[in-house]
């Protein structure tokens, strides 16, 4: 028998009023839509009248998500019309309609792929995560299921965690992996006991039953469905009413109380023929048949109720079901002796399942290949952003060097031109310097030429007195001529000081020169140095020999001395030889 789990897909919106009666509340909300203001308005009661619906009148809850999505493509209303597509979506879901709830799912995300209903979006990979499920494609049911998650909890959103955690354990009890399944059970019911949600702790223990019953422990399993019954009938959850009559008809039957267990099966499938659950009605039909057979081993009857399923079941699409039903219609052929009408059942089982392995393989070829192509464009793609990233770089790398170019280049102008200021500053100083110079050796230089010319006169004094002094001495001139005699003498007394005088004078302004002469030319005499002092000072051959007190030849001679030892050719210029030192 095919067991199903529950998974609810009730609008979390409307708990918060679920106490009251369900017309109630739905012509309460209708009331509400008639005096709305605003399309807007409109829009979000019709949205909340489908949630109430689901789960009651599936066809009437469709109705009014499509009045909704009308009026909200109509006035282009983004923020409202993907949660409009959504329960259109969820309708079909309802009616076991999968196809048609994928391409509602799809186009909803899609339109709210700016989030402007964070729940809306939550409640879309959800449902494309249940719905994969039924059409057996589990890598794609945990990868929305898991979006879902992940959309939810980053809003904040504990009524949608408290959903995504049982829609996972849904998937991992179809995977028969009921620790994990487990694992995301128990979160659910602890968010739903933290906010006291009595619907999401009814739907946590009637998932809790089928883990029990999956473990076989039938009768924890009936506590838990009871428990949970109660509030959905509180709640008037018809869906789910319907989903735990079926259980607890399947419980009922294993544990060998066929008559309550059918009665509780047709329970369950009167509502689900009011929801137009196809898929459910399938299931239940399906249910009545073995429990039927196994009362009172009636083949005929059984076979009925499971062609019923079968047929039902072809309308829905969903492979899964149909095996299961021929496999049921296979052990009840088989235990009843129809073993022609068994063989038969067993070969359309096996014909879907291979059929179902056949598309698995192209599913798995096609995803390979899929994967294959997208890896080698993911694969172009990086290498040419790369090859991008690489000219972008050199390209980055031209533009540096030529602003390092322009940079040097102004630097090299700019310091040239510092450079030049600079060496035409020096050069203006040193001309100022070198002109400061020049005009005060000039000045030392005539003043040399003033004490050589007072030398000179002093020394022509002195001769004109010697012959004074020898007509005197001769006539006996009077003692008058010899005390004006007298006086020049004393007037001239200070020859020798003067010319000491001049020698200091010499010394002081060619101080440097000596120093130079002296590191250079260690063997010179201070009477050479003296001379190279008066020779550079520009003083002609006469009056340097007054200055020293000796003959012209004896200069020209001291001169020529001189150009020996300096290495001078004979008509060598000293003036600029010493002055070059």
């Amino acid at each position: 028998m095919n067991k199903y789990i529950i998974i609810s897909a009730l609008a979390l919106s409307c708990c918060t009023i679920a106490n009251i009666g369900a017309a109630e509340i739905k012509d309460s909300l209708v009331h509400v839509a008639k005096n709305c203001n605003t399309d807007t308005c409109r829009v979000r009661i019709y949205n909340r009248i489908s949630d109430h619906l689901h789960t009651r009148d599936t066809k009437e809850a469709l109705q009014y998500a499509l009045k909704a999505t009308q009026i909200a493509r109509s006035g282009d209303m983004d923020h409202v019309i993907s949660q409009s597509i959504n329960n259109i979506g969820i309708s079909y879901w309802h009616m076991g309609k999968y196809n048609m709830s994928v391409k509602y799912f799809k186009e909803a995300i899609k339109i709210n792929t700016i989030p402007h209903d964070l729940k809306a979006l939550g409640n879309s990979y959800d449902y494309l995560g249940l719905t994969y499920i039924e059409l057996e494609d589990d890598s794609l049911a945990l990868a929305y299921l898991l979006k879902g998650l992940e959309i939810r909890e980053g809003s904040g959103d504990k009524y949608g965690q408290s959903f995504s955690y049982n829609n996972l354990f849904a998937f991992y009890w179809g995977q028969q992996d009921l620790t994990e399944a487990m694992y995301y059970l128990q979160k659910a019911l602890q968010i739903n006991q933290e906010i006291d949600n009595k619907e999401g702790i009814a739907r946590c223990y009637a998932n809790m039953g089928s883990y029990f019953y999956a473990k076989g422990k039938l009768k924890k399993a009936l506590s838990y469905y009871n428990n949970a019954f109660n509030t959905y009938k509180e709640l008037n959850h018809q869906r789910h009413i319907a989903t735990l009559y079926n259980n607890r008809g399947t419980v009922y039957v294993e544990l060998g109380n066929h008559q309550a267990g059918i009665s509780e099966l047709k329970k369950a499938l009167k509502i689900r023929q009011q929801l137009n659950d196809q898929a459910g009605q399938a299931s239940t039909l399906q249910g009545i048949g073995e429990a039927i057979y196994a009362s009172g081993k009636n083949y005929e009857k059984s076979m009925v109720f499971c062609n019923k399923a079968l047929n039902m079941s072809k309308s829905t699409m969903v492979s899964r079901l149909t095996v299961d039903i021929y496999e049921s219609m296979y052990k009840i052929s088989k235990e009843s002796g129809h073993i022609d009408e068994a063989l038969a059942y067993m070969e359309l089982s096996n014909m879907i399942k291979d059929s179902l392995a056949r598309k698995n393989q192209l599913k798995q070829l096609s995803e390979m290949r899929i994967r294959y192509e997208t890896e080698k464009k993911e694969q172009e793609l990086l290498t040419a952003q790369q090859e991008k990233q690489l000219l972008l770089q050199e390209n980055q790398l031209k533009e540096s060097r030529q602003q390092l170019l322009i940079l040097s280049i102004v630097l090299i102008v700019l310091l040239g031109g510092i450079t030049v200021i600079k060496l035409k500053n020096t050069l203006y100083k040193t001309r100022i310097e070198k002109q400061q110079t020049q005009e005060e050796l000039t000045s030392k230089t005539r003043e040399l030429e003033s004490f050589a010319v007072r030398i000179k006169e002093k020394n022509e004094f002195l001769r004109t007195l010697k012959e004074t002094l020898r007509n005197i001495s001769s006539q006996h001139q009077s003692t008058d001529e010899m005390r004006e005699v007298s006086n020049a003498i004393k007037h001239n007394l200070y020859l020798d000081n003067d010319r000491r005088d001049l020698e200091m004078r010499i010394e002081e302004i060619h101080q440097s020169l000596l120093n130079k002469l002296e590191k250079k030319f260690p063997k010179l005499t201070k009477s050479e140095k003296r001379l190279c002092s008066l020779i550079v000072s520009e003083l002609s051959t006469k009056h340097i020999a007054e200055v020293l007190n000796i003959t012209p030849e004896s200069v020209r001679k001291n001169r020529y001395r001189l150009r020996k030892k300096f290495g001078l050719k004979r008509h060598g210029n000293l003036v600029q030889f010493l002055r070059k030192t």
